[in-house]
C-alpha cells in the first residue's frame, strides 16, 4: 500500500511527475480532466496496480445469470434447436453426412466463440449482438480443425477401416484417440485461440509445451471437462436420455437432450478461456500493462495549487504539445516540439510514446528515439519501460542508421527486464545482427 509523501496516514493515489511525490486527494488538485501536484505544480499520474485475475469458478455465478437473461436464453435456445434439428437429420440416409457435418460444426462454433469471450478477460457475457466477435471465428475454427488433426484423422480411419462388427471396445484405434482427446482436447482449443503461427497449431509437441507451463491451472481445465464429460454422458445415455426418446414427436427429444448437454458443454468452453485469459501474458496475448488498473479508482483530488501559476516557462507550450499529441496531430506536435530536448520531456509515458510515434512519422526518428529513451531513463520501474527501450532501438537500427546505439538499447533490454516478453524479441534482434554479449536463447529459441 503506497502512503502520501506529505500525510503518511493516508492513502496515495498520484504519483507527481515532476517531484515523484505520493499523492492523497488533499495533495491532488483538479486541472480539467487530469490531476496536479499541490506542492509543485506539475501533472501527477494515477498509481497503478495489476489487476487480479480470479479463477474461472468465480465467474460461474455471473455466467448462469447471463445464460438466463433475455440475451443468454436466446442464444442458448436457438443453438439447442439447430443441434437439435441436425442430429434428429442423421438418422436420414439422403442427408445424415451433411447434418452431422453440420451438427460439429455448429458445436465447435458456439464452444469456441465462448471460450474467446472468457479469454478476452470479460467479466461478464455480452446481453447485445456484437457482430465483432464473429469475425474471426472462422479462422479459430480453422486452427482447431488443425490442432486436433492429430485426433480426427486416425479416428476416421479407425472407423473406416476398422471392424464395424467389433465394436467401440475392439477398436484400439478408436479407443486411443478418444482417450487422447480427453487429454490433447484443452490444449487444442489454447492453441486455436493463441497460436501465433501454423506451426504453434499444427505441431504436437509445441501445443503441449505451451500447455504444460499452465501446471495446476490445466489440471483444473481437465478435470472441468472430465465432469461436465461425465454429466452430459448422463444425460445422453442415462435415464434422461431414454425417457426423451420414447417421445412420439419428432425432433423434440434431440432439442431437450442438446439443449441440456449445452450447458454443461459451455461451462467447460468458460474454464478453457479463463485458462487462456489467465495464462495471456505466457501465450504473448497481451502485456502486462493492459492489466493494470488505478490503485484507488474512486480517489478524487481535492486539494488547492499552492502556486497557481505554471513552475516551468515552458509548462503552456506543453500543454498544447499534449493536445497535439491527443489529437494525433503529427505537423503541430512537430512544431510544438521544435527546439527541444529529450531532457526536457514532461508528457507522461504514454503520450511521450505517441509523440515518439508522430515524430517517426513525420521523419523525425532520431527524435523519437531520443523521446523513447528519456521515457526508460526517468522512470526504469515504469511499465512502458521495456516498450520505449525496444522502440528506441528499433528507430536507432532500422530507421536512424545508427546499429551500435540501437543494439546497446536492445542489451539494456534484454539485462535489465529479462522477464518481459520484449527481452526475448530484443536477444532476437541481437543474434540475427551477430551480437552474442548478452546471456539469452539463440535466435532460433527466441519467441
Amino acid at each position: 500500500m503506497n502512503c502520501c509523501t506529505r500525510h503518511p496516514d493516508s492513502r496515495a493515489a498520484w504519483r507527481c511527475q515532476r517531484c515523484k511525490s505520493l499523492l492523497c486527494s488533499r495533495c491532488a488538485a483538479p486541472d480539467g480532466a487530469r490531476v496536479r501536484c499541490v506542492g509543485c505544480g506539475s501533472f501527477a499520474e494515477p498509481l497503478m496496480i495489476r489487476k487480479p485475475i480470479p479463477p474461472f469458478w468465480s465467474m460461474l455465478p455471473t455466467f448462469v445469470r447471463w445464460i438466463f437473461r433475455r440475451r443468454g436464453l436466446i442464444e442458448w435456445l436457438a443453438t439447442g434447436a439447430v443441434l437439435g434439428l441436425a442430429a434428429w437429420l442423421v438418422r436420414f440416409a439422403g442427408v445424415g453426412t451433411v447434418a452431422a457435418v453440420l451438427y460439429l460444426l455448429l458445436f465447435v462454433a458456439s464452444f469456441m466463440l465462448i471460450v474467446r469471450r472468457a479469454a478476452e478477460g470479460r467479466e461478464e457475457m455480452p446481453d447485445e449482438v456484437d457482430l465483432h466477435e464473429y469475425d474471426e471465428l472462422g479462422l479459430v475454427l480453422y486452427r482447431f480443425l488443425l490442432a486436433t488433426a492429430i485426433l480426427w484423422i486416425p479416428t476416421l480411419l479407425g472407423l473406416l477401416y476398422g471392424e464395424a462388427e467389433a465394436g467401440l471396445l475392439g477398436n484400439p484405434v478408436l479407443l486411443l484417440a478418444i482417450g487422447a482427446s480427453v487429454l490433447y482436447a484443452p490444449a487444442a482449443v489454447v492453441a486455436a485461440i493463441a497460436g501465433r503461427s501454423l506451426g504453434d497449431v499444427l505441431n504436437p509437441v509445441q501445443v503441449l509445451s505451451t500447455v504444460t507451463r499452465f501446471g495446476r491451472d490445466y489440471g483444473v481445465a481437465l478435470l472441468v471437462l472430465l465432469v461436465m464429460g461425465g454429466l452430459i454422458a448422463a444425460v445422453r445415455f442415462g435415464p434422461p436420455g431414454a425417457a426423451l426418446a420414447g417421445l412420439p414427436v419428432p425432433w423434440v427429444a434431440e432439442f431437450v437432450i442438446e439443449t441440456i448437454s449445452l450447458l454443461p458443454a459451455w461451462l467447460v468452453a468458460l474454464s478453457l478461456g479463463r485458462l487462456i485469459f489467465q495464462n495471456g501474458e505466457e501465450l504473448g496475448l497481451f502485456s502486462s500493462k493492459s492489466l493494470l488498473v488505478p490503485e484507488l479508482p474512486g480517489a478524487r483530488p481535492t486539494g488547492v495549487l499552492e502556486r497557481p501559476e505554471p513552475e516551468l516557462p515552458g509548462e503552456a507550450e506543453d500543454d498544447e504539445l499534449r493536445e497535439a499529441v491527443r489529437a494525433g496531430d503529427a505537423q503541430a506536435a512537430a512544431a510544438a516540439w521544435a527546439g527541444r530536448a529529450p531532457e526536457d520531456l514532461s508528457l507522461s509515458s504514454e503520450l511521450a510514446l505517441r509523440l515518439a510515434a508522430l515524430l517517426s512519422g513525420a521523419g523525425e526518428h532520431l527524435q523519437a528515439a531520443g523521446i523513447c529513451r528519456q521515457v526508460a531513463e526517468r522512470d526504469p520501474q515504469d511499465p512502458l519501460a521495456p516498450r520505449a527501450l525496444y522502440t528506441a532501438a528499433r528507430l536507432l537500427v532500422e530507421m536512424a542508421g545508427q546499429p551500435e546505439s540501437g543494439q546497446a538499447l536492445y542489451r539494456s533490454l534484454a539485462e535489465g527486464y529479462p522477464d518481459d516478453p520484449l527481452a526475448d524479441k530484443a536477444r532476437q534482434q541481437l543474434g540475427e545482427s551477430g551480437d552474442r554479449s548478452t546471456p539469452g536463447p539463440s535466435p532460433d529459441g527466441a519467441k
